[in-house]
């Protein structure tokens, strides 16, 4: 009896240690997300991922710790030739044996696009072999520092494995059925949350150890040079000799266009127009005839 209620206070006891842990990760966790170093297109250098860690609260000496960073990073290019300078990215990651990939990418004839993701140790090591695609016209970094979340997690999957090799040994002193079967049912707890942990560490790992890199791809265009005075007022005489002959077309064109109209309506506007000019003439004469008659009266 007394082995059963020792059994369940040690559980409860694991069990309220892991909660108030995780609560102390989740507070610590919001504090991780603080603004992002943002590097402007100076320089590559990526902040140390090595630092001092302090000790807990019981005296013990600090010890140091490899830090868990979160890089991203973007890189715009002009280069000569964008299908080039593509193949450039691809052959740098091909070049290393990390699983390094091409997450996604956009291509055209003047302009790419591609999301990378890099080792964050070979971030300097991958731009000084991308530099050769071309002049490197703007380029950024932000780093958002994890270690707290992290080792808060690696805390707690520390805790739950103590208590699941604890309850592994009742369960080998279980004295019977119930006691065995009571502590069946902690370890299933447990294990359930250990593997919640270890997922959330190994995800928290994958982020921190590859880096994401936008990396885009201008093509290149040369100005054309000012040409000489001679030219330009050759390029100017041209033109405008150019302009009157199309002038020129446009008139003709205008006036074949016209020129079936001009066939029906000219002739009867002519004889339109002698006609009034008849009967005007007419009117004129008759009534100088109708006053001279007048006068003679």
């Amino acid at each position: 009896m007394k082995k059963k209620i020792l059994t369940s206070v040690l559980i409860a006891f694991f069990a309220l240690l892991s909660a108030f842990t995780l609560i102390a990760c989740s507070a610590s966790g919001r504090a991780d997300n603080s603004a992002p170093v943002y590097s402007e297109s100076g320089g590559d250098a990526l902040p140390p991922q090595d630092a001092e860690v302090p000790g807990d609260d019981t005296g013990t000496e600090s010890s140091t710790v490899v830090r868990k960073v979160i890089f991203t990073a973007d890189v715009t290019y002009e280069v000569a030739d964008v299908a080039e300078a593509v193949k450039l990215l691809r052959s740098k990651l091909d070049k290393t044996d990390m699983g390094e990939y091409v997450a996604s990418s956009k291509e055209a004839d003047d302009y790419a696009s591609l999301t990378v993701k890099v080792r964050s140790e070979r971030l300097d090591e991958f731009f000084e072999g991308l530099n050769e695609a071309g002049k490197r016209t703007s380029y950024g970094l932000s780093s958002e520092d994890i270690s707290t979340t992290y080792y808060n997690i690696q805390s707690l999957i520390d805790s739950a494995e103590t208590e699941l090799a604890l309850l592994e040994q009742y369960k080998a002193n279980a004295k019977n059925q119930e006691e065995m079967n009571s502590i069946i049912a902690q370890i299933a707890v447990v294990r359930t949350r250990l593997e919640l942990y270890q997922k959330q560490g190994s995800a928290l790992d994958a982020k921190a150890d590859y880096a994401t890199v936008y990396v885009y791809f201008n093509k290149a265009y040369e100005e054309a040079p000012t040409p000489e005075f001679g030219t330009r007022a050759g390029n100017v005489f041209s033109g405008a000799w150019k302009a009157l002959g199309k002038f020129f077309q446009v008139l003709a064109i205008v006036i074949i266009a016209v020129f079936p109209f001009a066939l029906v309506f000219v002739p009867v506007g002519v004889g339109v127009f002698f006609l009034v000019k008849f009967i005007k003439k007419r009117k004129k004469a008759k009534l100088e005839t109708e006053t001279a008659e007048k006068e003679k009266e």
